[in-house]
């Protein structure tokens, strides 16, 4: 069940991470073919919605080549590299604060977006909203 008023640190109040975008669409599939009575089974009703519709979609918009094209090449790598160092202190710097003892240290959506607004990197090309998106974005799963 989705519950847009809680928060934690990996899932943002107010913010739709992967498996809550996931339920959505399967009851977007049940709902449309399945309640009303269009097909008997859930399983046929899931089948199409994605079949007909995610796959379709989906298709068009390709992230891969994004990354392939964009942002895994050199002049990119040459950038991270170049400036490692002061990401690495700002991770050590502003990271762990919620970190249990003997956890690896992580940063926290607070502590990204906090980096952010001290920073004054928040405008209304990019807002809150934005930063809680790439952090989710960015999480390895």
């Amino acid at each position: 069940m989705i519950n847009s008023r809680i928060g934690d640190d990996n899932n943002p109040a107010l913010s739709l991470v992967r498996h809550e975008f996931v339920e959505i669409l399967l009851r977007l599939g049940l709902a449309r073919y399945y309640e009303s009575k269009e097909l008997s089974t859930r399983v046929e009703a899931i089948s199409k919605l994605f079949t007909d519709h995610i796959c379709k979609t989906g298709y068009e918009y390709v992230s891969h080549k994004w990354r392939m094209e964009r942002y895994w090449n050199e002049e990119c790598d040459n950038i991270f590299k170049a400036n490692m160092s002061l990401m690495s202190h700002l991770f050590n710097l502003r990271g762990g604060k919620k970190r249990l003892p003997g956890e690896k240290l992580f940063m926290s959506i607070d502590e990204f977006l906090g980096i952010m607004v001290d920073a004054g990197l928040l405008s209304s090309m990019l807002n809150e909203r934005d930063v809680v998106i790439s952090y989710n974005l960015s999480m390895m799963t």
